[in-house]
């Protein structure tokens, strides 16, 4: 037994080194241990990508083209990287610290703008009172649940709206409120830097819609 359940040990070691040190590894190609070598949410070759888990950031570097233009509440490093593959992108962010990073990291980003915006009624509806409509909203910020409610105005006709860790509890009520408003869902699913967990994020999109759901 104690034969048994040292080999089964040794078992483990050797799959946690292969993911690890191998470049072939998924850890590796994703970039999930370059994010946790640099404290930063990176792929492989160190460029910035979204903190959502890494199916969902496939799924939309598949879909996502220079038409399209987007709406986020969370500004970072998936301000850049929507840059790279969008026509135009706005941020609203709430921390006046972090603001300063983002702003230095948006300096040589012509097509991304960010708003900075305290907690409250005005933040919670940052999207409806820029007065445009967006192919696409991201909330990944505070006030989730007002946000995404506040937001499905802020759509175009073909939008859709991602909210990240969809899968918790508190933020359930999206799922109700999107579906009044005849919205279907997709859920997606997977790690993502800094995790070592399953950690979902939700498109809530209808039949006609940009990303061709």
């Amino acid at each position: 037994m104690k034969k048994t359940a040292f080999y089964l040990g040794l078992r483990k070691l050797w799959v946690a080194y292969k993911l690890i040190a191998r470049e072939n590894s998924y850890l590796n190609q994703t970039g999930f241990i370059k994010s946790h070598q640099h404290i930063q949410p990176i792929d492989k070759n160190k460029s910035p990508i979204p903190w959502m888990n890494y199916a969902m950031v496939e799924f939309l570097d598949e879909r996502l083209n220079k038409t399209l233009d987007l709406f986020e509440y969370g500004a970072g490093f998936s301000s850049i990287w929507f840059a790279e593959r969008l026509n135009k992108v706005v941020s609203i962010e709430y921390d006046l610290a972090w603001r300063k990073q983002v702003e230095e990291l948006l300096a040589p980003v012509s097509n991304a703008e960010l708003v900075f915006q305290e907690v409250g009624e005005d933040y919670i509806n940052g999207a409806s009172k820029t007065g445009r409509k967006y192919h696409m909203v991201l909330v990944d910020g505070r006030e989730r649940v007002a946000c995404a409610k506040a937001s499905f105005s802020a759509l175009t006709e073909d939008g859709v709206l991602i909210l990240d860790d969809s899968d918790r509890a508190e933020y359930q009520e999206v799922f109700s409120i999107a579906k009044d408003l005849g919205y279907k869902n997709l859920r997606i699913s997977g790690l993502k830097p800094f995790s070592f967990f399953r950690e979902e994020s939700t498109i809530f999109y209808r039949s006609s819609n940009c990303l061709g759901l």
